[in-house]
């Protein structure tokens, strides 16, 4: 990914707003397994994911216990490719708590926003609310994408699904977590994936 693809984003404007809306946004760079936002502390940034992959997730047990760490006491909510906009919405429009954490899966490098800063930007820039109508439609698509792999019953048409919508993750995700997030263990993925290979030799 580029720049060239963050600064696609506000095609609306001519060159010179583009150069004046750079300095409401700050250049991220995170590491492979660091996180964007902890549960417990308040999403008040919104992103833009040019280089590398990120994760929402939750925990099913208690951050004290023992086997915290074990990717089978997480739950995958969200898996999120470059050239997407994202944030953890509930804790964004709500200014409470997450309830879940963003994890950089990979190296990452994004463009953030805070709140304030989105406002401020939007109202300094009216033609960006067409901008942002399709960030929100982006957003509704995905969640119904997401609803429509939660529908499905059948596993090998689950990973199907999975591997159509978004085939730029499959293989740089680990089986873990794309288990968790297609609400499967990792086995039965892991079986799935074996048969496929046995049916092509």
């Amino acid at each position: 990914m580029t720049k060239d693809l963050f600064l696609s984003q506000f095609s609306v404007l001519d060159q010179i707003h583009i150069t004046n809306i750079l300095p409401f946004f700050e250049i991220i760079h995170l590491e492979k397994g660091a996180f964007l936002l902890q549960k417990g502390e308040i999403a008040n940034k919104l992103y833009f994911l040019e280089e590398g992959i990120v994760r929402e997730y939750s925990d099913t047990v208690d951050k004290n216990s023992i086997n915290f760490e074990s990717e089978s006491k997480k739950v995958t909510n969200w898996i999120i490719g470059s050239g997407v906009w994202f944030n953890q919405v509930t804790s964004f429009i709500k200014e409470e708590p997450a309830t879940c954490y963003l994890q950089a899966l990979d190296p990452v490098k994004c463009y953030s926003i805070t709140k304030t800063a989105f406002i401020a930007m939007i109202e300094t820039f009216p033609l960006l609310n067409i901008q942002m109508h399709k960030l929100q439609e982006g957003y509704l698509l995905r969640m119904e994408q997401r609803n429509h792999l939660f529908r499905i019953k059948n596993l090998n048409e689950k990973l199907d699904y999975f591997e159509r919508v978004q085939p730029e993750l499959a293989n740089r995700v680990s089986q873990n977590i794309i288990a968790s997030y297609l609400n499967i263990t990792p086995s039965q993925l892991s079986r799935i994936r074996k048969k496929r290979i046995n049916n092509t030799q």
